[in-house]
């Protein structure tokens, strides 16, 4: 294979950085990427290579480097920045498919960038019938996952992604249909009855992997939630709804620490409640009769410190579907409290006990 080749081209890269022009840096990036190879200190070297000629680089190229990175998880604080910086004022250069690469590198990387996702969305509208399937999928699952929820980008997009069924892939259809049902915009052209989004489901259904069915599953949660009259039909629906409720689950220290101190002061929590909806909590308590859902929200609950798109969709229908209020309790104050007394006081104050 190229393996052993790249590696060792790696270490030569390493050993001489400077030697590198800076569009040269985003062919190797491009490369590495592609056959999904992580070296971090070559990823080190060309990030900090490439962070003083940011403003060399041609827009195709400033989308190819931050894709490359984020398709390996690599996410470089500086470099991140300054692309971002090089790239406001000119995101008209941008073309469709490289305002999509943008949008998806950054929300993979966990960046809350108002002002680079207003850019994106700002620009993207007028290239609308530029936009691939993929292109599309990306754009909007990525305005969802950061929490930019541009109603105009949505409304405006519906149409497009009609169009464009028939060269939607499984993950593409799913992640169009999450996405609209993160920012809770009505989208009709693209999902009601004079469309064929889900008769295209159906006939694909059987390609879908577990994530995809659950997306599916919030996605008719959420047509329900809203008095639509098109969503799945049984027993497709019950198919999506038992792949959700069977994802795996994992519990974080930070959430058992807070099931003890709840039962020290005398609650009763029940641990992973699953809900009708297929939802888990965390907990569910009895709070003066009644039920209330507690949320022990660790990092990838949030961008920043805003929730991520996933997360407002939870709490979202757990609240309209389930009839069920959700309290966060955010890491940053759980990881604020010292002494057992100051996590009660916290939590006494936090729910209402």
């Amino acid at each position: 294979g190229s393996e052993p080749w790249l590696k060792a081209i790696a270490s030569e890269i390493v050993r001489r950085p400077s030697a590198l022009p800076p569009r040269t840096i985003v062919g190797i990036a491009w490369a590495y990427s592609f056959e999904g190879i992580r070296i971090p200190a070559l990823l080190e070297t060309l990030s900090n290579e490439c962070i003083a000629h940011c403003d060399k680089l041609e827009s195709k190229e400033v989308a190819s480097l931050a894709w490359s990175f984020a398709s390996i998880e690599y996410f470089h604080q500086p470099l991140l920045s300054r692309l971002a910086e090089t790239s406001h004022g000119r995101w008209q250069d941008f073309d469709a498919s490289s305002l999509a690469n943008m949008a998806w590198a950054y929300a993979t990387a966990g960046e809350d960038r108002r002002r680079l996702f207003e850019g994106i969305a700002e620009a993207a509208i007028p290239r609308i019938d530029e936009f691939s399937s993929q292109g599309v999928s990306m754009l909007l699952w990525a305005c969802s996952v950061v929490g930019h929820f541009d109603s105009r980008l949505f409304d405006l997009f519906a149409p497009r992604a009609k169009d464009l069924l028939h060269e939607c892939n499984c993950q593409s259809l799913a992640n169009i249909a999450w996405a609209y049902a993160v920012a809770d915009v009505d989208a009709d052209p693209l999902f009601g009855s004079e469309s064929r989004f889900i008769d295209t489901l159906a006939e694909k259904i059987d390609e879908f992997d577990q994530q995809g069915l659950s997306q599916l599953h919030q996605w008719n949660l959420w047509r329900k939630e809203t008095g639509a009259e098109a969503f799945l039909a049984s027993p497709l629906r019950e198919y999506c709804h038992v792949k959700f409720a069977s994802q795996p689950i994992v519990s974080s220290q930070l959430q058992k620490d807070v099931f003890s101190e709840l039962v020290s002061i005398g609650m009763s929590p029940e641990e992973e409640f699953e809900t009708q909806s297929g939802y888990h909590l965390d907990m569910l308590i009895k709070v003066n009769g009644k039920n209330l859902g507690v949320e022990v929200d660790g990092p990838h609950h949030f961008i920043g410190r805003k929730p991520t798109g996933s997360t407002v969709l939870k709490h979202r229908q757990i609240s309209k579907v389930d009839g069920i209020q959700v309290v966060s309790l955010p890491y940053w104050e759980l990881n604020k409290l010292q002494s057992s007394d100051e996590k009660k006081r916290y939590l006494r104050a936090k729910l209402g006990i």
